[in-house]
């Protein structure tokens, strides 16, 4: 009696699908841990915050990923930059300037929130915080810009992916305090986010959201340092 025997799926359709997903099921679960452990024990937040990053440059190695993947296109920065050039105005300072114009005529105390959370927030030690803002933007850029957002977006499209990875950014900056005053906080937060998430988008150029970011983070500082 001849048996019949079926042929293995080709390596391109299963077994990609299988490994998207667990790609996928990875970075949520990084996510996830980094984001309730910083909610439930804030003063291990700056060490949670290297998981993803770790994670995001261990899984590059292991999966042969080229820098490329990532958003880091030299070649590309100067169109993804004329592409975008408006939306880094807006977000680097039309933005913080409305931010800092709405917390001083309704809620000076949402200032001294926000500078409270900040570490190293002094004139006498702002020059540290202003040598190591570079490399935690580019970290934050990395970690939900190029790996959540554009993780997300292959299962659920471009606004939602930008929307989720938006609201998971601006909880990690949650600080206690009084409650209208953090929603206002995380609320400005999340509208920059979704700034950076649309010029990630519309570039895939990790280095022109990293230049939006640090530019609005440098504006925010100089306007609470030498303006409030």
């Amino acid at each position: 009696m001849h048996i019949l025997s079926h042929p293995p799926l080709p390596a391109s359709l299963e077994p990609v699908q299988n490994r998207s997903l667990r790609v996928l099921f990875e970075m949520l679960v990084v996510i996830s841990v980094t984001l309730i452990g910083s909610l439930l024990w804030p003063q291990v937040k700056r060490l949670l915050a290297w998981l993803p990053i770790v994670y995001v440059l261990v899984e590059r190695f292991l999966r042969r990923r080229s820098w490329a993947e990532l958003g880091f296109q030299r070649q590309t920065f100067p169109s993804a930059l004329a592409r975008n050039w408006p939306f880094i105005v807006l977000v680097a300072v039309v933005f913080q300037v409305i931010t800092v114009v709405v917390a001083l005529t309704f809620w000076p105390a949402l200032l001294d929130h926000v500078r409270a959370r900040v570490p190293l927030f002094n004139v006498a030690t702002i020059f540290p915080l202003l040598i190591l803002l570079p490399f935690a933007v580019l970290g934050e850029e990395l970690v939900y810009r190029a790996m959540f957002q554009e993780r997300l977006r292959c299962f659920m499209g471009s606004a939602p992916a930008i929307v989720l990875a938006s609201l998971v950014f601006a909880l990690m900056h949650w600080s206690s305090g009084d409650a209208l005053i953090v929603a206002w906080d995380l609320g400005f937060i999340f509208v920059d986010s979704l700034l950076y998430g649309v010029i990630f988008s519309r570039g895939k150029n990790i280095w022109v959201a990293w230049l939006a970011h640090w530019t609005a983070d440098l504006v925010g500082l100089a306007l609470l340092l030498f303006i409030v």
